[in-house]
């Protein structure tokens, strides 16, 4: 399926310049997984990696919300009742625990830092965002 989704004209357009560090290459990259999102609203995973792009592009609210969007996918695959039990796709940065639940990351240089709520208590990180949002309501879901 994944293959089918690169091999779409947009997709084809944007694979040049999807690495770049310029402004068109920045909204490329942008345009591409949202695209894959898209085509994969169920990839909880797709969906976090476009939320790390948004949050190293600094487009904090943005990514903010595709957060909740991932856990929210999480939530529904795992069946989980309360957000202490939906699994994270990823580890702490520092203890290197599976995280479930609330964790958290810098957006600021340390984007792609993923901290679980003991560590992220313990960091000198200044900003943090929290993931998923203090906005996110399980009731969303049902």
């Amino acid at each position: 399926m994944l293959l089918k989704a690169l091999d779409s004209p947009a997709a084809r357009e944007n694979v040049d310049n999807i690495f770049a560090d310029s402004e068109d290459g920045k909204k490329a990259t942008i345009e591409f997984l949202e695209l894959l999102v898209n085509a994969y609203p169920t990839d909880e995973q797709l969906c976090r990696a476009y939320g790390n792009e948004l949050l190293r592009q600094n487009k904090i609210t943005e990514a903010q919300a595709t957060y909740d969007i991932s856990v929210r996918i999480s939530r529904k695959n795992s069946k989980a009742s309360r957000i202490e039990d939906i699994p994270s796709p990823v580890f702490c940065d520092k203890c290197n625990a599976s995280i479930w639940g609330v964790h958290y990351k810098c957006p600021d240089d340390n984007w792609n830092v993923d901290l679980c709520a003991a560590c992220a208590r313990n960091t000198d990180f200044v900003r943090m965002i929290r993931i998923p949002s203090n906005r996110f309501q399980l009731e969303d879901d049902e």
